[in-house]
């Protein structure tokens, strides 16, 4: 277990000509994933980069094309975000302080512009098809990451064409397979509903990071801790049942609460074990201020989630 002490946090972002490093000023960041499987969104702002620095990332035809954020702890840090600057704009917040302000997206660039189009003779597998859709992302930079699927079945008895975007592709098996799909810091991840990344459980508790106490909410299991780059999309965390805050069952002025009780049975249920996978992650970050934790929403291993996290191709951004 990290000690969690000492805050840590380097940004940096990679042109033609080089990299920028700007860790040694104040960094706010707010990390936002989607709940398609469409480019999670990151805004991070910069404060006080000398004027010149700060319209070359702004500028519309800024080299600069590529961002990547690593932070946590001094004993544990890790990539909380990288993907491709959508837009940079530079300004003031006060009348002393300047402010540049990046948007960014995780996969972006592939998500909107990877095309397929080739036919697979009889006897190809959702593998093939795969690794067809995961090589024409890879030309913009998306590799492969945690897939938890079996996708050498089935075997296609005639022959199967694939045209057009590769996200559709991906899309389709994720769909046959019953997975989540996702990127998750420029690779593609696909998890089985119910299913986990399979690094094992993360303990959260007062002593390991967690903040108050996770509610039971008709989305998910909502809990806050302080940041933890373990923690990813797909992650099981454990949680014991007691520290989490049960939902009330609303009551009518006439004493009637069977309505309230219905309601309940539409609320995440809460693990007996303790076992949670993580299916959203916003995160939250200012390295000369308070915030520095994330907010996940989970559902007990096994279960299902909600229709908002069903595999979805999504409608992308438009890139500048």
């Amino acid at each position: 277990m990290t000690e969690q002490f000492g805050r840590y946090c380097s940004l940096t972002v990679e042109g033609v000509g080089g990299t920028m490093d700007l860790s040694e000023f104040r960094v706010r960041f707010d990390l936002h994933p989607l709940p398609l499987a469409a480019p999670a969104i990151g805004k991070i702002l910069v404060t006080n980069l000398s004027p010149q620095r700060a319209r070359a990332l702004a500028a519309k035809d800024s080299e600069f094309k590529k961002i990547t954020l690593d932070a946590g702890y001094e004993d544990g840090h890790g990539i909380l975000f990288k993907g491709n600057i959508i837009q940079g704009i530079y300004g003031r917040e006060s009348p002393t302080d300047t402010l540049l302000t990046i948007v960014a997206a995780d996969g972006d660039h592939g998500h909107n512009n990877a095309t397929v189009s080739t036919t697979h003779p009889a006897g190809s597998t959702p593998q093939d098809h795969f690794n067809t859709a995961l090589s024409a992302l890879g030309k913009f930079g998306i590799t492969k990451g945690f897939i938890g699927v079996d996708l050498s079945t089935p075997v296609y008895p005639r022959a199967v064409t694939l045209y057009g975007m590769a996200r559709n592709v991906l899309h389709l098996i994720a769909q046959n397979k019953n997975a989540m799909l996702f990127y998750d810091r420029e690779e593609v991840t696909m998890i089985p509903r119910g299913g986990s990344r399979p690094d094992g459980a993360i303990v959260l508790n007062s002593r390991t990071g967690l903040i108050g106490m996770p509610t039971q909410t008709p989305d998910g299991i909502f809990a806050r801790c302080l940041i933890n780059p373990k923690i990813r999309r797909g992650s099981l965390v454990q949680i014991n049942e007691k520290d989490i805050q049960r939902a009330v069952a609303e009551v009518s002025p006439m004493g009637d609460n069977s309505l309230g009780l219905k309601q309940l049975d539409a609320f995440a249920s809460i693990a007996t074990d303790g076992l949670y996978v993580v299916t959203k992650i916003d995160i939250f970050g200012d390295t000369r201020g308070q915030p520095w934790y994330m907010d996940l929403a989970m559902y007990a291993q096994g279960g299902f989630p909600s229709k908002a996290q069903l595999p979805y191709t999504g409608l992308g951004l438009a890139s500048v």
